[in-house]
């Protein structure tokens, strides 16, 4: 069964009671309007938002749009202007305005998008509006870049927008003159911990436990997400150094900030990986879903194209994962062992030969000179033996059985042939 929640806006109460009055009538959260355009900001906020939170309502944002190429700094000024940055907000560009062109969907894209740049991720951003545009076209979730969507559809039993994560029904919730939605994700609803919160102080964020005491000087593992906080109990970000390995707190306001991360990160324009049993960062080889891959040994950024490492040269291919066997890079060939190793010199590969450059690895093809002997490698890189034709004059040469050109008089087949010093038939 769907949470109910409301949004409201200046035209509202922002005193405790009514929350309270709210909470009593079912409500599980709010949707409080910030900001309008460039120029408008809630004088109501504060009030509205904190007495929520204190009648135990989830608390969320929204701002109404009207197009504007600026709206998002205005928001996000409002945002730091509240000190709720850090909070775990969700926000809701509500594209309705009746002056909105036809097509609202590239400037809500550059709106949420501006948001994403500030740090607060597609996934806790919404688009609101009538269902009648999506139906018509107007909004569609695929064209979004918020990952969200939540449609105004009142005198109806269901949103008629298919994939709706939450549908406001009514104007009037059970006659108290606001706003009533349905919360299909459960994320507009889900309230702050039971056993404890997050706190803003002077010198950034940290944990109240609920019982007067706060995490400090370490790990603490807070709803089964890891935290660091410092010895005054300050949450930590960014890079830290923690017994000589490397960890890194999410430093985005994404509804994770400070939360320990694992696995493939993308920071600062560089991909690293972060050992998905306790967040290490992990440097050298890495063995990932049977593939790997090899992160500096000084700074653990992910590693692309050509590698030596102990004598051997590796390729670090499409996806940064090290080849084997036959791989093309750069529209040349070369051929690695199953560790990876790149090979030189002459190969045999099912039953025919070919030889790699024992300089930069190169599979060979046309002539080659090994040896004071000539040879000739087709375009697919073996060894021809027998008589071969040069595709760009009618001369044949003839290969003996190891590859080697002939020349003189030679017996083959029972027949006697003349060839010449470069091993032109005569």
């Amino acid at each position: 069964m769907a949470n109910l929640f409301n949004d409201v806006a200046v035209f509202q109460r922002d005193d405790l009671a009514y929350f309270q009055q709210l909470k009593v009538a079912g409500s599980n959260g709010v949707i409080i309007k910030l900001t309008q355009g460039t120029y408008y900001a809630n004088p109501k906020f504060a009030n509205q938002y904190n007495n929520a939170q204190a009648a135990g309502l989830a608390t969320h944002i929204y701002h109404y749009f009207e197009g504007g190429a600026n709206e998002a700094q205005w928001l996000i000024s409002n945002i730091k202007a509240m000190q709720i940055e850090n909070e775990p907000i969700n926000i809701v560009n509500d594209v309705e305005d009746p002056s909105l062109v036809w097509n609202p969907m590239p400037a809500a894209n550059g709106f949420t998008q501006q948001m994403i740049d500030a740090g607060y991720g597609a996934n806790i951003n919404w688009t609101y509006g009538p269902a009648s545009w999506f139906q018509e076209g107007r909004l569609n979730k695929g064209q979004l870049i918020a990952q969200h969507i939540w449609p105004a559809s009142y005198g109806t039993n269901q949103p008629g927008v298919d994939n709706a994560e939450a549908w406001q029904y009514t104007d009037n919730f059970n006659g108290l003159g606001v706003d009533g939605s349905m919360d299909f994700s459960g994320q507009l609803t889900a309230t702050a911990k039971k056993n404890g919160d997050w706190k803003t102080g002077s010198q950034g964020i940290w944990y109240d436990n609920g019982d007067g005491s706060y995490p400090n000087n370490g790990w603490s593992q807070i709803d089964g997400t890891w935290y660091l906080f410092d010895a005054q109990g300050w949450l930590q970000t960014g890079w830290r150094d923690i017994a000589g390995s490397w960890y890194f707190l999410n430093d985005q306001h994404d509804g994770t900030f400070g939360a320990l991360l694992t696995g493939w990160q993308f920071i600062a324009k560089q991909w690293y990986y972060l050992d998905p049993s306790n967040g290490a960062l992990r440097t050298g080889w890495v063995n990932v879903d049977a593939n790997w891959y090899y992160c500096s040994p000084k700074n653990g950024t992910l590693q692309w194209g050509w590698l030596n490492d102990g004598g051997y040269w590796y390729l670090l291919g499409e996806h940064a994962v090290m080849q084997t066997g036959w791989s093309q890079y750069n529209d040349h060939w070369y051929l690695f062992d199953d560790y990876g190793r790149m090979l030189t010199g002459w190969r045999e590969i099912d039953g025919k030969w070919y030889y790699l450059s024992p300089v930069n690895g190169i599979m060979q093809q046309g002539w080659l000179q090994l040896d004071n002997q000539w040879y000739w490698f087709n375009a697919d890189g073996s060894m021809s033996t027998g008589w071969v034709s040069r595709p760009q004059a009618p001369v044949w040469y003839h290969m003996d059985d190891k590859g080697v050109m002939q020349t003189g008089t030679q017996t083959i087949d029972g027949k006697q042939y003349t060839l010449a010093d470069d091993g032109k038939m005569k």
